[in-house]
């Protein structure tokens, strides 16, 4: 049963005062970690929270632009999994540079080797579509530090710091890499 009162514990336990986020009831925990005032809000809590994951989902499987201006990026976390669902316009770009996902793959291996300006374009595309995910994710924890609670569990924002961490390092690869490109005196570059 849920403590409404600190009079329910001993005069000398360490306790905390919580707000149910189902119920938004008042309560005392002796748990440090304790959200839920019960078991019973804490099954509801977690059915809802697993219904609106899964209406977000498919909604950005539906129309991901839509999806955007609605929800904005979203992140979901199912058991060990955290995934950051966003809309990239870049990626349209992308896909008419490089429809089959190839367009590396060809080069590398020579089958066919792309002009010096397409390859130009191909590394500045991605370098675009890793900063506006980037964003994103600077984005979602630039809100939950702006709104004093915390919305992120740990494991979302370890997921955060160190997707931004690779992030960071994909940009400044592709940054170099393109400064080679365009010191480059060949029409044709091996990559």
């Amino acid at each position: 049963m849920p403590k409404y009162s600190r009079d329910e514990f001993p005069v000398n336990s360490i306790v905390y005062e919580r707000t149910c986020p189902f119920c938004n009831q008042a309560f005392w925990a002796n748990k440090p970690r304790a959200i839920y005032c019960s078991a019973k809000c804490r099954v509801y809590g977690n059915k809802k929270t697993r219904e609106l994951q899964q209406t977000v989902i498919d909604a950005y499987a539906k129309d991901p632009a839509e999806a955007e201006l609605r929800y904005g990026p979203v992140l979901i976390e199912k058991g060990n999994l955290v995934q950051l669902l966003y809309y990239n316009p870049i990626e349209e770009e992308l896909r008419a540079l490089d429809p089959d996902g190839t367009f590396a793959l060809e080069h590398i291996t020579m089958k066919q080797v792309q002009p010096l300006e397409k390859v130009i374009a191909y590394h500045t595309l991605h370098m675009k579509h890793n900063r506006f995910y980037y964003k994103c994710m600077r984005r979602i924890l630039e809100e939950d530090q702006a709104q004093g609670t915390t919305k992120l569990t740990a494991k979302q924002r370890i997921y955060l710091e160190k997707e931004q961490k690779r992030i960071d390092g994909k940009i400044m690869e592709l940054h170099v890499q393109l400064q080679r490109l365009h010191n480059s005196d060949e029409s044709k570059v091996n990559w």
